[in-house]
């Protein structure tokens, strides 16, 4: 594993949509994936931010302390991709 000290560490900005039950498309699709490789969430990755999308949302939320919505702003995306690129134990 690298340092990734402040000094060597190259900043990456992402711009994701912000998504609610209701919206469909790849972007929930992507969601979906996430939830279900990061968390075992079990969700069919079809796209549509349904009730059982929503659910796992709000627990991912709540697990990390963010304000507990259903909305998956820039907040809970960071907290779902940095535990995608970064599993625990690998911090």
């Amino acid at each position: 594993m690298t340092d990734m000290s402040a000094a060597s560490a190259t900043e990456v900005k992402l711009s994701l949509p912000v998504l609610r039950k209701g919206n469909e498309g790849p972007a929930v699709s992507a969601l979906q994936f996430l939830l279900n490789a990061v968390y075992g969430a079990d969700l069919a990755e079809d796209g549509i931010f349904g009730p059982r999308t929503e659910t796992a949302v709000r627990n991912v939320q709540s697990g990390y302390g963010l304000d507990v919505d259903g909305i998956v702003g820039s907040h809970t995306w960071t907290a779902l991709l940095t535990r995608w690129i970064m599993p625990e134990g690998d911090v």
